[in-house]
């Protein structure tokens, strides 16, 4: 299933959005179009290397969850009675209980093809060091 940034603020007064995906932690833009339809950003110092302590803290004040890599496990969810959908920035949603938070009334959703282009400046970077042995030319430089 997917969900835009677009569909996830509508109608979203007040709802207390917790970000832990460093995409949108560097996508102000973003951000803010969230803030301006009304929702309210979960206080998150950690950012997006919360650790499972302060994750369960904060998820108990959430209305949505917005991550990337973070696991997300069903004794998790039990922390968050009010947590009404995770959205995952990127594509799949593996690292997510997707049947804990079904039992739970939660909606997960991802963001497929979102992060295509950062994806594919990735493969090319990999693709000119494999193709300039880069990195046997590092361990080169390293070893003196």
């Amino acid at each position: 299933m997917s969900l835009q940034g677009e569909r996830m603020a509508t109608g979203a007064s007040g709802t207390r959005v917790l970000i832990l995906s460093r995409v949108l932690e560097q996508r102000p833009e973003v951000i803010a179009r969230l803030v301006d339809r009304g929702c309210r950003l979960v206080e998150n110092p950690q950012g997006s290397r919360i650790d499972r302590v302060n994750l369960g803290r904060l998820l108990a004040s959430t209305d949505a969850l917005v991550l990337g890599t973070q696991l997300v496990e069903a004794e998790m969810l039990t922390q968050a009675p009010s947590l009404r959908v995770i959205v995952k920035a990127g594509a799949g949603a593996d690292n997510i209980d997707v049947d804990a938070a079904t039992a739970r009334g939660i909606r997960v959703a991802a963001t497929a093809g979102a992060n295509a282009e950062a994806v594919a400046d990735y493969t090319f970077g990999l693709l000119l060091a494999a193709a300039r042995r880069i990195t046997n030319a590092d361990q080169s430089v390293r070893n003196g």
